[in-house]
């Protein structure tokens, strides 16, 4: 048994993210994310994260070699995206990546984003090996390097309703 993933956002009691009944119900949503690339030579991607109430949403067109699909259990938005106010991504980035039904591995690097310049706003990113129920799992083999625009919003995951709780109850298995 483990308390809500997105701490007191969700409300006063971490346990009641799962109808009060964490035992029988998970929040498989809390955290995710989705990637979708191809690269050959020239290619582009399609990522979707959701991370505390905050919605990602980028796509990236470049250079490269491979793809795939990734999903992520536990994925979460850049360190661009804020959390308090919706806004628009563009920077450019490098990944690269690895993974597997069973798991993975993956590195980002990216520059500040152009719309909320910061020049401290470079970042890397590595995820180590991981393998198991709760890694990063998908067919996917790529290196690409190119330009990245998106936007981040607000809105709870449950029905896009912005009173309804970020939490999205689902039976345990």
């Amino acid at each position: 048994m483990e308390s809500d993933p997105i701490g007191l956002a969700g409300g006063w009691n971490p346990y009641l993210y799962a109808e009060g009944n964490p035992l029988r119900f998970v929040d498989s949503m809390g955290l995710f994310s989705i990637n979708i690339s191809y690269y050959q030579g020239v290619g582009g991607s399609v990522n979707i994260a959701y991370s505390e109430g905050t919605w990602e949403i980028s796509g990236k067109f470049g250079l490269g070699f491979g793809g795939g699909v990734t999903y992520s259990p536990f994925g979460t938005v850049s360190p661009h995206a804020k959390t308090t106010e919706p806004g628009y991504i563009y920077r450019t980035a490098i990944d690269a990546g690895v993974s597997t039904p069973f798991g993975g591995t993956s590195w980002r690097a990216a520059t500040p984003n152009l719309f909320d310049y910061d020049p401290n706003g470079y970042y890397t990113e590595l995820s180590p090996p991981e393998f198991g129920l709760e890694a990063p799992r998908g067919l996917s083999v790529s290196f690409s390097y190119g330009w990245e625009f998106g936007s981040y919003f607000q809105r709870a995951l449950g029905l896009f309703d912005p009173t309804y709780s970020a939490s999205c109850p689902v039976p345990a298995r």
